[in-house]
């Protein structure tokens, strides 16, 4: 540890350990603790995969194959991971009890997102900020349509679903239901 402030964030004498095998990954990125499986979740960004690691049972498995080439991982204040996706080129959310994926954003005022790259979610409001830099994933080529790496923030609906996920209610509207188009 370089800096002692580091040292209350380790237990005393810990080192590191590898979790996979030397050479198995190409480029890994976004781990996020997930409390509710007892495990890490990173992206292997050019193998196009998201891993899952369980420390307690020191097991490492496929977690998303393929991944979109996803990058930024991030655990929303509902518990859903937030994902961003390279060559999908958009940001999603998946929820962990059903396994269903959710497309947050893929374009912006008409406009294709480039390569979203990292995600955060702010505890205090729920907006979520995302990142979409000016070159794509895997490209020499920047685009032209960014002049610069915007930040994008998306401010989350006061919604609910309900228990059988097939209605949504829009708390504004007091609470009613409305079935949501086909």
């Amino acid at each position: 540890i370089l800096d002692p402030r580091g040292a209350k964030l380790f237990v005393q004498g810990a080192v590191p350990k590898l979790v996979g095998q030397e050479g198995q990954f190409g480029f890994t990125e976004g781990p996020v603790w997930v409390p509710s499986k007892s495990a890490w979740i990173f992206s292997d960004i050019p193998n196009a995969r998201q891993y899952e690691y369980s420390p307690g049972a020191d097991i490492l498995t496929d977690y998303r194959n393929p991944s979109g080439n996803s990058n930024g991982n991030f655990l929303s204040n509902d518990g859903e991971l937030l994902t961003c996706e390279h060559a999908n080129r958009l940001l999603s959310s998946t929820d962990f009890t059903s396994g269903v994926r959710t497309t947050l954003a893929k374009e912006y005022n008409g406009v294709e997102l480039t390569s979203p790259n990292d995600v955060i979610q702010s505890r205090k409001t729920g907006h979520i900020y995302f990142t979409d830099p000016v070159s794509r994933a895997g490209s020499t080529t920047p685009p032209s349509r960014w002049q610069a790496t915007p930040i994008f923030e998306m401010q989350q609906a006061d919604v609910s679903v309900s228990p059988d996920r097939m209605l949504l209610g829009l708390r504004h509207h007091a609470g009613s239901w409305t079935r949501p188009a086909t």
